[in-house]
């Protein structure tokens, strides 16, 4: 786990190497010592696209079938698409008013189609009983 943290920790700052203003060093800083609405919605979106690609990974052997793990994942997925979309928006320095706007478009998309999916699968389900 050490080292999943300490890898997200230098995605977190080597994407500051591409963007004028804030340095590497500096934005790692402010992240390990703000406790700013947005930074903290960074760092759980971080933590939730950790846990969703590590139950990917370890989904054969996880104790639980197919389709559980799929509606976890697909929980999570949702989550994690809410939170990241709120912590750019928040921030509000990666974007203008009209890409948040698009962002929230495509991210809200994402969502209802996704449960769409799974609302279709309760209702054929109901219908097959």
């Amino acid at each position: 786990m050490r080292n999943g943290i300490a890898l997200s920790s230098i995605f977190l700052g080597a994407s500051k190497l591409f963007e004028s203003g804030v340095g590497p060093v500096d934005a790692f800083i402010m992240i390990i010592t703000t406790l700013n609405r947005g930074v903290v919605l960074g760092i759980i979106a971080w933590c939730l696209v950790l846990v969703l690609g590590i139950t990917s990974l370890l989904r054969k052997k996880m104790p639980m079938k197919y389709t559980s793990w799929r509606f976890f994942h697909g929980i999570l997925a949702m989550l994690f698409i809410s939170i990241a979309t709120w912590h750019v928006t928040d921030l509000g320095r990666h974007s203008s008013l009209a890409m948040s706007a698009f962002i929230i478009l495509l991210a809200t998309g994402g969502v209802l189609l996704l449960l769409k999916r799974y609302i279709s699968e309760i209702f054929r389900k109901t219908k097959e009983v």
